[in-house]
């Protein structure tokens, strides 16, 4: 089965020489010396440039929500909660005190509020999401 791609890559490539080339042939002498130097710098930095939102926004944002769901089951394992990613029923005010109140529980010796809290909460909470 022969397929035509997702985009006509060898098209696009030779529009864009064509646009180029017509633009740099109006251009003379010192002029014409910075257009080509400006333009391989740019064919340099363009594909970082080109990939910015998936390095800044997709890649990094995909790394903070495996660790949020890492923390989440860890919680769950604490008893802090019934279903591993049920920390995204909380705030992050309610995130930073859940993990105060896990923290302080071990640190002095004595068992955390969470546990008799947040499923009672995180039960209403998922309530009212199901009945949307």
């Amino acid at each position: 089965m022969d397929m035509e791609p997702f985009r006509p890559d060898e098209e696009l490539i030779a529009e864009k020489e064509r646009i180029v080339e017509e633009y740099r042939n109006l251009l003379e002498g010192e002029t014409q010396a910075l257009f080509d130097a400006t333009r391989t710098l740019a064919a340099l930095a363009y594909p970082y440039v080109e990939n910015h939102n998936f390095y800044i926004e997709h890649w990094t944002m995909g790394v903070f929500w495996r660790k949020i769901r890492k923390l989440s089951r860890m919680m769950h394992a604490e008893g802090f909660w019934t279903e591993p990613d049920d920390l995204l029923y909380l705030n992050r005010n309610e995130v930073r005190d859940a993990l105060f109140d896990l923290a302080t529980g071990w640190g002095i010796g004595t068992r955390p509020i969470g546990p008799t809290y947040w499923p009672g909460e995180i039960e209403r909470r998922r309530g009212i999401g199901n009945a949307w």
